[in-house]
C-alpha cells in the first residue's frame, strides 16, 4: 500500500521520550509508505530524538501552540503518543480534533491515594477518563483482555480499544552466529531501564532486586543492559546502590551500557527476561495492570533472535511465547530451582532461536499489522 498522505505525529505533551522506540518504528515504516510525517514538538533541548526518522520536523512554543498549529494546517490524520502523567494534554487533544488516534504507553490506575503518594499527581485519573470518553480509537500493548475491563470500568464499547504492541523492525533484525547454548553457563538479559529499590514495592524494583538475587545464587548470570540515560543514573544516583553493590560483588551480576534499537548488544546472551514478570508482589496485588500487556522489550530480543523466559502470570505475552515456542514459561514458584526451568539441551534451544526467526518475521510492522492506522487513511 502506498499512500500520499500526511501526519501529524504529537509526541508526549510534545516532548519526545528518549525510550520511546515504538513511536520511532511506526514513523520509520509510515515513511516507507509514502506518507508525509510532520513531528511537532515543543522547543526544548532533548527533542531531538526523531529527527532521523521524520519528513518534517515542527518546533513551537508551548502545548497551546501544537493545538494552533493543528487548527490552522490539514492533515490527514493526527496522531498522538501519551504518557502517564501526560494523559491531560491527550485529552484536551481528543476533545479537539475529530482525526486523531492515540497510542497510549500504560494505565496503572492503582488507588488514587496510593498513585498521589507514589507519583506526587492524580491528574491522570481525569486525563484518561476523558480520553477515554471521547469516543476515539485508543491504541495500546494491552490486549482484548485489558480493553473489556476498561470498557466495563468507563462504560464504553471494548471496539474503541485496539491491541497494538511495539513490532520489530524487519531492517533491525539480527542472525545470529555460532550458537553454543550451554545449560551450565546460562546468561539472561535484561534489556532497557532500571527502577531504584528506594521506591515502594508497589512500583517495581524491590522483588526484581530479589529474585536477581535469588537467580545468581544459582550460578546463572544476570546482565542488565541500559541506555545511555539510564546507565548514567544507575551510575551516579545514591537510590541505585543496591544494585551497584550487587554489580561489582556479585560475579554472576552486571550492568552494560547498551546501544539505542541495537540488537547487536545482546550478541553473546541466551535469554531475554522482563523485569516486570518478577514483580509477584505487584502481580498479586494489582494482577490487571499487568496481565495483559506484551512489553516493548520483548521486540528488541525478538530482533536480537533471543528465546525469552516469561512468568505465566502475565497472561498475553506468556500465551504469545507458548504458542509460538519462543521460549521458555515460568510460575513464581520456580525461582528457588530456576536452573530446572532452563534445562534444555542444545537441540531444543536451537529450535527455540528458530521459532524467533519465524515469529518476528510476521511480529513486524507490515501492511497488516498498521491496519488500524493505514485504514484511517482510506
Amino acid at each position: 500500500m502506498k499512500l500520499n498522505k500526511r501526519i501529524a505525529i504529537i509526541p508526549p505533551n510534545g516532548e519526545n521520550i528518549p525510550q520511546d522506540f515504538a513511536l520511532r518504528r511506526i514513523v520509520k515504516f509510515l515513511n516507507s509508505q509514502n506518507i508525509e510525517t510532520y513531528l511537532i514538538q515543543v522547543n526544548i533541548e532533548k527533542n531531538k530524538n526523531l529527527e532521523s526518522y521524520t519528513t518534517h520536523i515542527i518546533t513551537v512554543e508551548n502545548m497551546n501552540e501544537i493545538i494552533s498549529y493543528l487548527k490552522n494546517n490539514k492533515f490527514d490524520l493526527i496522531f498522538h503518543r501519551p504518557w502517564m502523567h501526560r494523559y491531560e494534554f491527550a485529552a484536551v487533544l481528543a476533545e479537539t480534533f475529530e482525526n486523531i488516534i492515540f497510542y497510549i504507553k500504560d494505565w496503572h490506575n492503582f488507588p488514587k491515594e496510593k498513585y498521589k503518594f507514589i507519583y506526587k499527581t492524580v491528574e491522570d485519573f481525569d486525563g484518561i477518563e476523558r480520553l477515554f470518553k471521547s469516543g476515539k480509537k485508543i491504541l495500546s500493548h494491552f490486549t482484548v483482555e485489558q480493553s473489556e475491563r476498561w470498557a466495563e470500568e468507563y462504560n464504553l464499547s471494548k471496539e474503541q480499544f485496539v491491541f497494538f504492541p511495539e513490532y520489530c523492525t524487519k531492517d533491525s533484525i539480527d542472525t545470529r552466529d555460532n550458537i553454543n547454548y550451554d545449560k551450565n553457563n546460562i546468561k539472561l538479559v535484561m534489556a532497557g531501564t532500571l527502577t531504584p529499590t528506594s521506591e515502594p514495592e508497589l512500583v517495581d524494583a524491590k522483588s526484581f532486586y530479589k529474585k536477581i538475587k535469588d537467580i545468581t545464587s544459582l550460578s546463572i548470570e544476570v546482565n542488565v543492559v541500559l541506555l545511555k540515560r539510564f546507565y548514567a543514573l544507575v551510575q551516579n544516583e545514591e537510590k541505585y546502590k543496591d544494585y551497584l553493590y550487587e554489580h561489582n560483588f556479585n560475579k554472576y551480576f552486571s550492568i552494560h551500557l547498551g546501544k539505542e534499537m541495537d540488537p547487536s548488544i545482546l550478541k553473546g546472551y541466551d535469554f531475554g527476561i522482563f523485569s516486570d514478570t518478577f514483580y509477584d508482589f505487584e502481580l498479586k496485588e494489582y494482577p490487571e495492570h499487568y496481565e495483559y500487556a506484551v512489553i516493548s522489550r520483548f521486540v528488541l530480543y525478538l530482533e536480537a533472535g533471543l528465546p525469552v523466559v516469561v512468568n505465566k502470570a502475565m497472561k498475553s505475552l506468556s500465551k504469545i511465547v507458548e504458542e509460538n515456542k519462543i521460549g521458555i514459561v515460568f510460575e513464581d514458584k520456580d525461582i528457588d530451582e530456576f536452573n530446572k526451568v532452563l534445562d534444555i539441551d542444545k537441540n531444543e534451544y536451537n529450535n527455540l532461536v528458530s521459532n524467533v526467526y519465524i515469529f518476528r518475521d510476521k511480529f513486524s510492522y507490515n501492511d497488516e499489522t498498521m491496519k488500524p492506522i493505514l485504514e484511517t487513511l482510506e
